[in-house]
């Protein structure tokens, strides 16, 4: 622990649990190392303008997690920040930008006898995980390199939590080592295991339907880990099985009841504000979509359309007060949303997951 009075500063994306919970492992884990400092969180979305820079210097450190502001902007911060300035992210299309906007314009910390060296940002950029598990990783490793021992991840990594976790859940080894409320969060976000039905539909779909009715903002999701935290505080396997057996069958089971309830409105919603339209992108792609006005997020929604296999994107979209939002979700392996563009528009996030904004309505 460093006893130096500092202040960061952290936005994370304002959507959903995986940025919620970003966010408030930053704080937490900022705590942790600096017990004097103050961590300021804030939400954002890609509906909103960038901060201005006056904005956001005078901190110790600037966190930016789970989601992607221009490379331009992030490339000025790095040059006011330093490695103080830490990014962490998991989207495919945000990452591979970023690292073609550093190539296309050379921007190398020197030039060595192996060729240039280009600048790279503090933190994790990586697909493999969610943002929440990839702030998880990054931490953990940077207390590693500091000797500092943090007790929940040493209550998590033991025996007694492996010995609770149930076996229906089938986690491998290496997820074992993760609190399960975090590899719930991450794996549901990442689309991990969606191929394992029985996993996906009959525990992880319930527990991230309590999340969302339950978590608004990182503040809220801090103050779980807060709680989490004093549960396990001694390190049982009675205090492990408490959470890992009974409180998430307690989630599941509040989630179950309330997907049905919301499955049932998502069906009449695909019903009555939904329609089957075939769109085409800026560069000639026909794509058999199925369009529905709703604020509503998530694959889930489309669970029961008829014929579903068939769509080769669907897309959930709504109006707010100045632009147009769309998600984006397919189930077809040749699929790869962000590369589609739509009057000059493109859809940016995971292979089969992603969304975008626009000033005029992108499919009328």
């Amino acid at each position: 622990m460093i006893m130096e009075k500092k202040r960061f500063l952290c936005y994370y994306h304002g959507v959903d649990n995986d940025g919620y919970f970003s966010g408030a492992l930053v704080k937490y884990f900022l705590e942790f190392i600096y017990p004097m400092c103050e961590v300021e969180l804030r939400p954002w979305t890609y509906s909103r303008d960038y901060p201005k820079m006056s904005k956001l210097l005078g901190y110790d450190g600037l966190y930016l997690v789970d989601l992607h502001w221009s490379n331009e902007l992030q490339y000025e911060l790095y040059k006011e920040y330093g490695s103080n300035f830490v990014w962490i992210d998991h989207h495919k299309s945000s990452i591979d930008e970023f690292e073609q906007f550093i190539e296309d314009n050379r921007l190398v910390e020197e030039d060595g006898s192996f060729g240039p060296k280009y600048i790279r940002l503090e933190g994790i950029q990586s697909c493999e995980y969610s943002a929440c598990r990839n702030v998880w990783k990054y931490f953990t490793y940077l207390l590693s390199v500091h000797k500092v021992e943090c007790p929940m991840i040493l209550r998590v990594c033991s025996s007694a939590h492996f010995k609770s976790i149930p076996e229906c859940y089938g986690l491998d080894l290496s997820d074992k080592r993760i609190p399960l409320w975090l590899y719930f969060v991450s794996t549901y976000d990442a689309w991990k295991r969606s191929e394992d039905r029985e996993f996906w539909d009959n525990y992880l779909l319930n527990f991230e339907t309590w999340a969302k009715s339950f978590f608004h903002n990182a503040e809220e999701a801090y103050d779980f880990i807060k709680w989490y935290e004093v549960l396990i505080e001694k390190e049982t396997v009675t205090a492990f099985k408490q959470f890992n057996e009974d409180k998430m069958n307690e989630f599941i089971n509040k989630g179950k009841l309330l997907l049905e309830y919301q499955q049932d409105k998502d069906d009449r919603d695909c019903k009555i504000a939904g329609w089957t339209k075939t769109i085409v992108t800026d560069d000639g792609i026909e794509l058999k979509a199925f369009l529905l006005n709703t604020q509503r997020r998530g694959s889930a929604i489309f669970k029961n359309i008829p014929n579903l296999e068939t769509y080769d994107i669907l897309i959930p979209f709504y109006m707010d007060k100045e632009k147009w939002n769309y998600s984006a979700y397919s189930f077809k392996e040749d699929i790869y949303i962000p590369g589609f563009y739509f009057k000059g528009v493109k859809f940016n996030g995971h292979p089969k997951a992603a969304g975008c904004q626009s000033q005029e309505f992108l499919f009328g």
